[in-house]
């Protein structure tokens, strides 16, 4: 994944630089302005010489042209309205943040920088990267099919696998303002699912997914809530209690079912663990989005899952 840091200050080009470093994000460029950024991109002044990158983030208070203002003129380019861009803020300023909301902000991170909450919203950042791609390559190919045989089948919609909405839905929910915002988001997943995999192969995921996604199906949930499957690994549980004490509940309810699971396949039995993470919407102060919202519950299923 190539990242563009955007950021005035060189001290603190050189802290992200190092903290992406340990994540392995290595192809990393700068700019020293929202008007140095422009011009790398090709927006400002318009041209299609510019350079591409996966991941883009911005410091929010800087002299000229602001992070936000850079934000937006970015995102009104359409070759980047799907490009993960993050705000870099070392306030707690729900103004601010709502304000690049607006203009087009994925996610923010806050200074000083949290490592591990730092690699937490860049994974976050790059799945979401790699599925829009992968979302525009299945859209292509199926303009460029032969009439009559386009690929309409229920994989770009459901989740082959558990049923569930797939990961372009989701995303399509996450970008909507019309959606409400909810009280909470989960994210569920195998704990050990990359070592199943190598080990047992990928059908005992696939198993424990199903039976991850079939336990969720039966809880009292409300009318608008829903799951969907965000990778091959994580499902997302959308809530929109109307209290609290709702949400706490169900929350429960889901720990209790899935926190201890036996994938059982035709050839044998697999006991495995699940990480829980939780993003909750706060009445007070920041105002969060969707998209902050998953990167906070993933990044917390990861604090769990590397104990």
């Amino acid at each position: 994944m190539r990242i563009l840091v955007v950021d005035d200050s060189e001290d603190a080009r050189d802290i992200l630089s190092a903290a992406l470093a340990i994540g392995g994000y290595e192809d990393v460029d700068y700019a020293e302005s929202g008007e140095n950024a422009l011009s790398m991109l090709g927006v400002e002044p318009r041209n299609t010489a510019g350079q591409h990158f996966d991941v883009i983030l911005i410091d929010v208070i800087m002299p000229g042209l602001n992070g936000i203002e850079t934000c937006a003129k970015i995102r009104s380019d359409a070759r980047y309205q799907d490009t993960p861009i993050l705000m870099v803020t070392s306030i707690n300023d729900s103004g601010s943040l709502s304000h690049a909301f607006i203009a087009g902000a994925t996610d923010y991170v806050t200074k000083p920088f949290n490592r591990t909450e730092l690699l937490a919203r860049m994974r976050s950042a790059c799945r979401l990267k790699g599925e829009v791609d992968r979302r525009h390559a299945r859209e292509a190919d199926t303009k460029s099919a032969p009439a009559g045989n386009e690929q309409t089948g229920p994989s770009q919609t459901f989740h082959p696998i558990t049923g569930l909405f797939g990961p372009s839905i989701l995303e399509t929910w996450l970008r909507s303002d019309a959606a409400p915002m909810p009280s909470c988001i989960l994210a569920v997943a195998i704990r050990n699912g990359k070592r199943l995999r190598s080990v047992h192969g990928s059908k005992h995921v696939e198993v424990g997914m199903k039976t991850i996604s079939d336990a969720l199906g039966r809880l009292p949930a409300g009318l608008t809530d829903f799951c969907a499957h965000y990778d091959d690994d994580i499902l997302i549980v959308c809530l929109h209690g109307t209290s609290a004490r709702q949400d706490a509940a169900l929350i429960s309810a889901i720990a209790e079912r899935v926190r201890r699971l036996e994938i059982q396949t035709a050839e044998s039995a697999v006991e495995t663990t699940l990480s829980v993470g939780i993003g909750e919407a706060r009445p007070e102060g920041e105002i969060p989005s969707k998209h902050s919202l998953v990167s906070t519950a993933i990044e917390r299923m990861e604090l769990v899952r590397s104990r």
